[in-house]
């Protein structure tokens, strides 16, 4: 299980303690709870509700309500309910012991008053909660799930527990401009507890999902595009259902073509990612230029688009030491690629001709707006599509060998 720390929006904040005994009458909660819950009726509403609405509303009479508020008030330690912030991950609300009664109610429909009672004791007694955290993917696809790395999970979509954020962004529910949901990213985290007057950052996974997403892509043909990212506390967090919210995708653009991960491409993800994470911090953000860039060319649409970015990819990949003297830039990028990718002279020969056709390619669009049918004698979308898995193959290699090449070494050698 993955834990995130603190840090407050001022130098100093509130510091954890270890889970401690709470000592609230559960008795009295447990028998006030079942009153209620017996005397309550369910109201139906509307099936084509939109999910983030409730289903099905409980209606319990106003002076048993009342006293399970006032039950709750006499609880010392609830007063953190008590007309006060709830901070559930970077999303914040007020709540009031009413709203926690209702919220026990409902949970108490479901799981009976006694399991509801020690959720609310389990959630006071703890430090930390349970949140799971999701990045909804386009243009993957996976048969079974698997660990990738640090507890994050890559898992077909409808291996994805049933929540009104899944409901939310089933296909069933519109079209996405991006691509249907095929797989998802997914871990457990847990976050610490607050209740307060001013809120605290946390840091969520974000980060990893997206390197995880840009690594995917060198799996290829197709370029994985990222639909949505939500936070969801548990069920058996207190309140945990005020808290419904996406995100808006960490890119543009549309899934084109599918990533299909097979036992074999399964390994070498876990495998490409491990490597990515080993390198040093400007490593990898010099890396995440190329991945994104190559990410693009991968899933426009438009040649022309695709081009530029394959072009930009390229150079990140292969000029990247180049801040000052920018001369020559297409022959030092081909030189370059052939030094680092051929291991024989006609293999060199090969790779410096597909570079030529690709940098060609990206100077046509930039200057004109448009590609042709047919570059040096070949069919455009076959330079690109070559292009793009060179590109591939150069940032494995970039990978494998611990960072970016001594490219005086690589090309004197």
């Amino acid at each position: 299980m993955f834990e995130v720390t603190w840090s407050t929006r001022r130098d100093t904040g509130p510091s954890l303690t270890l889970p401690r005994t709470v000592a609230f009458d559960e008795n009295a909660l447990v028998a006030i709870l079942g009153h209620c819950l017996d005397a309550s009726s369910s109201e139906s509403r509307p099936p084509d509700l939109p999910p983030w609405l409730e289903r099905e509303k409980i209606k319990t009479p106003p002076d048993l309500l009342a006293d399970l508020v006032a039950a709750l008030k006499e609880q010392e330690e609830l007063a953190i309910f008590d007309d006060r912030m709830q901070q559930i991950v970077d999303g914040a609300f007020t709540v009031n012991l009413e709203q926690l009664a209702r919220w026990l109610i409902v949970r108490a429909a479901g799981m009976g008053p006694l399991n509801a009672v020690e959720d609310l004791r389990r959630y006071v007694s703890s430090d930390k909660y349970e949140v799971e955290e999701t990045c909804l993917l386009a243009g993957v696809t996976i048969a079974e799930s698997i660990e990738v790395a640090d507890g994050i999970s890559l898992v077909p979509f409808q291996h994805l527990p049933d929540s009104r954020h899944k409901e939310m962004l089933t296909p069933t529910m519109w079209r996405h401009h991006f691509g249907d949901p095929r797989a998802a990213l997914t871990c457990k985290t847990l976050y610490p507890k607050h209740h307060g007057n001013e809120m605290v950052d946390f840091a969520t996974r974000r980060d990893e999902f997206a390197d995880i997403v840009l690594v995917l892509t060198l799996i290829g043909p197709g370029g994985p595009v990222v639909i949505a990212f939500w936070t969801r506390a548990l069920d058996w967090v207190p309140m945990s259902d005020h808290a419904i919210a996406s995100s808006r995708p960490f890119g543009a653009g549309q899934a084109k073509g599918i990533v299909d991960l097979s036992t074999a491409e399964t390994a070498k993800l876990r495998s490409l990612y491990s490597l990515f994470k080993s390198l040093p911090s400007d490593e990898r953000q010099h890396l995440r230029v190329a991945l994104d860039r190559l990410n693009r060319a991968s899933r426009w649409i438009d040649r022309t688009t695709a081009a530029i970015e394959l072009g930009i990819a390229f150079e990140s990949l292969l000029l990247n030491d180049q801040q000052d003297d920018r001369g020559e830039l297409s022959f030092r990028l081909r030189l370059r690629g052939a030094r680092l990718l051929g291991k024989t002279l006609e293999e060199r020969i090969k790779i410096d001709g597909l570079l030529r056709s690709v940098y060609k390619a990206r100077s046509i669009a930039v200057h004109t707006g448009n590609l042709p049918e047919r570059i040096d004698g070949l069919p455009t979308p076959e330079i690109l599509s070559d292009g793009r898995r060179l590109a591939a193959r150069a940032i494995e290699t970039i990978l494998h060998n611990g960072g970016s090449p001594d490219w005086r070494s690589i090309v004197l050698g």
